[in-house]
């Protein structure tokens, strides 16, 4: 049962990320219907939006508690779109439990259709940035993969141990441990959650 719900955790870490993607890719502003009739601004949604992720109560989402990136990591000379998210306390760990018991029906469905995005995921542990040290993996669901990569400090060594095992179990999803991302990726990690590009402004396209 606690491996199970360790499980679940990591899935809902991973629909966090998504959510956040999303909702960061909202911005493009549509006063008019197709017909021509005026109506009042509004956020235009990407078509496969999940607007259930992230509500608004004023002026926060569920998201605002969690440092968010979007990332251009380079990946076989390439450089491609990763979000990364920062859970530096069990703290974090908690508020991302509370995500998953929310959306954990829809997380199987979510990581599948996220893995056809080929876009990466950065859990970044950290805290003290003493002793960095990442492990790259690639999950793979229904023929469509995206690399997630967990990065850790001394101080945060056995969230780490516990995040890596279940990421290795994770149900219905082939994960393999491999070097996907370059040692320098510690070095360009985001220390600000305000400056930061996004989603859409990554290279279209990508392939892992």
């Amino acid at each position: 049962m606690l491996l199970r719900k360790k499980i679940l955790f990591l899935q809902g870490l991973l629909v966090m990320s998504i959510g956040a993607a999303l909702l960061g890719s909202c911005g493009d502003i549509r006063p008019q219907t197709p017909g021509g009739k005026e109506l009042p601004d509004r956020p235009t949604f990407p078509e496969d939006h999940m607007p259930i992720l992230g509500k608004e109560t004023n002026g926060q989402t569920e998201l605002s508690n969690f440092a968010i990136s979007y990332l251009d990591i380079p990946v076989s000379g390439n450089d491609e779109p990763f979000v990364v998210v920062q859970l530096p306390t069990l703290h974090h760990d908690t508020l991302a439990n509370e995500l998953l018991y929310k959306y954990q029906l829809l997380s199987g469905t979510l990581i599948s259709q996220w893995a056809k995005k080929h876009t990466g995921v950065v859990l970044d542990l950290s805290t003290t940035k003493e002793g960095l040290q990442k492990t790259d993996f690639r999950l793979a669901i229904n023929d469509a993969a995206f690399p997630l990569v967990l990065i850790w400090d001394k101080a945060a060594a056995d969230r780490a141990d516990i995040y890596a095992n279940v990421i290795k179990k994770l149900p219905g999803i082939v994960v393999s441990e491999e070097v996907i991302t370059p040692p320098s990726l510690f070095e360009i990690l985001p220390a600000d959650k305000d400056k930061r590009p996004m989603l859409q402004n990554a290279l279209p396209e990508t392939r892992f």
